[in-house]
């Protein structure tokens, strides 16, 4: 499932490059929505190996709807492209702001359950009879 991301939210990206990231410069060239570079990640500068596999980690915060690309390479032939779409949204914050939405609707729910047992209670106690039935003329 292709996952959206936020304009000004971090983006984390991992590659596992060929050879060891130690010795053989991964680099991570961020591209924005126009394909202009937005960030050169290195070792040290914006890229972390992680532990000792051949993984390296890194982020970049894009600051504008489009699609952006990170191009990773290093010296024994890595050479992958990654996109994410960015826009105003991300399915991370609808997902939130759904949940919000669904705890207000619950909390009205119990109003109006409240509500409605406080107006049945009001015509019992007034000794009103519901509508309908019929009765007679006398």
């Amino acid at each position: 499932m292709a996952k959206g991301y936020k304009v000004n939210e971090p983006i984390r990206i991992r590659i596992r490059c060929n050879g060891d990231p130690a010795s053989d410069n991964p680099t991570v060239v961020i591209y924005d929505e126009v394909d202009g570079t937005f960030a050169t990640l290195t070792l040290g500068t914006g890229l972390t190996q992680v532990g000792t596999t051949r993984i390296v980690k890194g982020e970049f915060t894009p600051d504008t709807v489009g699609e952006w690309s990170a191009h990773a390479i290093d010296d024994q032939g890595l050479d992958v492209v990654k996109t994410y779409s960015v826009g105003q949204y991300s399915i991370v914050s609808i997902g939130a702001k759904v949940a919000t939405l669904e705890a207000k609707i619950d909390a009205q729910d119990v109003q109006i359950a409240a509500n409605q047992l406080a107006l049945t209670n009001a015509i019992d106690a007034l000794g009103v009879v519901a509508a309908g039935g019929g009765g007679h003329f006398g």
